[in-house]
């Protein structure tokens, strides 16, 4: 009996671990031009720094910052082929400590500059008609 009890504890643990994970997701995602910490998402899940970052790559794959940065880069990914903004308007928007960081950012993760990926994008879109 008493395992029984434990493991629904545990579960019940999972599921509010997973719901707060989620709500930090979301947050990050509707907040992406704003300064997002790891320590100001702890909080809101009444995590420590350390306890969060753990679960947080658990549930994700990802550290939060990594997980971040990838949710950045794909709004500016975005923007590069659906609008004319500058370099500097992108990572404004994004959240990105200006466009020099912004640049490194996405050169890290994409393989590429974000020029390169726009003008890549223009390239191929010619193409096809």
């Amino acid at each position: 009996m008493g395992d029984i009890i434990l493991s629904r504890q545990n579960q019940n643990v999972k599921i509010k671990h997973s719901e707060s994970i989620l709500e930090c997701i979301e947050y990050m995602s509707n907040n992406l031009d704003k300064k997002i910490t790891v320590e100001d998402l702890a909080e809101m899940c009444f995590f420590s720094k350390a306890q969060f970052t753990r679960i947080f790559k658990k549930y994700t794959g990802a550290s939060p910052y990594d997980y971040l940065i990838k949710l950045r880069i794909n709004r500016a990914k975005r923007f590069l082929i659906e609008t004319d903004l500058s370099l500097e308007e992108i990572s404004s928007y994004t959240g990105f400590n200006g466009a020099s960081h912004f640049i490194a950012c996405f050169k890290k993760h994409e393989n590429t500059t974000p020029y390169k990926y726009k003008n890549r994008y223009i390239t191929s879109k010619f193409s096809n008609i």
